[in-house]
């Protein structure tokens, strides 16, 4: 069947992969070089600590910098898994939206954490210290590490009911880390939660309200994105840097017993998955 020209426009088609890779790369450069410019504080600016508490009384498990790690990457689900064009360029949209409106708090709301540093021999103790070590401790209040995979989260179960319960442990786990490995305080993850539900109703609401077609906003979102890189695009190379140390530390200091062990986790995963879609489909 043809595609029309309103099907192209207003998103009953599918976007094609390479607009989905396009941008999944821009909004995660848009977010290295935003994080870098709201860390930036001036001498008279004032600082607020948000710190309980609960903060001091739960542990540091640096097991969990997996989770965390894990959060860089399902963030990005969504730009997977929507499946029409107009569901695509809204949740772009609104994960724009929670980028932005962030780091703005990050700017004008410093919250700062007087870290707990991974002082550990092992492999998963240097992961977590070299994360503490190479981040701020500024950029807290609300944690994006919360609000972009809880949001990631909805919109993937939105699609996908059936897999609520067994895709719930990945958010959980990713949320959990924020505070046991001690990149956040309680305060930043619960203002994370907050962010993603008013984001994802906000998608909800345009899916269905929206006073305009999802590509005009869209397109100036990305043209805003794309210009924003231009004119930081001396920090690009910094920004390679970055990742390739990033995963250079991340495959030399995880264990081969875990990796093997979260291979077999994902593999006996993967194969109850399909077992239990068998069954449903048998009752039905």
């Amino acid at each position: 069947m043809p595609v029309t020209l309103s099907a192209k426009l207003l998103g009953d088609e599918s976007p094609r992969f390479w607009l989905r890779c396009v941008v999944a790369i821009l909004m995660f450069i848009y977010f290295e070089m935003g994080y870098s410019w709201a860390k930036r504080h001036g001498a008279d600016t004032t600082i607020y600590d948000a710190a309980t508490a609960l903060d001091a009384w739960l542990p540091q498990l640096p097991v969990f910098i997996i989770f965390y790690m894990l959060g860089y990457l399902f963030v990005f689900s969504p730009c997977f898994t929507l499946k029409r064009k107009q569901e695509f360029y809204w949740g772009t949209c609104c994960f724009f939206l929670i980028l932005s409106i962030s780091f703005l708090i990050f700017k004008t709301f410093p919250v700062a954490m007087d870290k707990t540093i991974a002082m550990g021999a092992d492999g998963l103790s240097k992961l977590t210290r070299f994360q503490q070590e190479n981040d701020t401790r500024f950029n807290n209040f609300p944690s994006l590490h919360v609000s972009l995979n809880l949001f990631a989260f909805l919109i993937f179960a939105r699609h996908h009911k059936n897999w609520f319960w067994i895709i719930l442990p990945i958010p959980c786990l990713i949320i959990a880390s924020t505070v046991l490995v001690k990149q956040h305080l309680v305060a930043d993850m619960i203002g994370g939660i907050v962010v993603a539900l008013l984001a994802y109703r906000l998608f909800l609401w345009l899916l269905n309200r929206a006073p305009c077609p999802a590509w005009l906003p869209f397109t100036l979102v990305i043209a805003t994105v794309t210009a924003v890189i231009a004119y930081n695009h001396q920090r690009l190379a910094k920004i390679g840097r970055i990742v390739e140390k990033f995963t250079e530390q991340t495959l030399t200091s995880i264990p081969p017993w875990i990796g093997i062990a979260l291979l077999f986790i994902g593999l006996g995963w993967w194969w109850g998955v399909k077992v239990w879609q068998q069954k449903r489909h048998n009752q039905v």
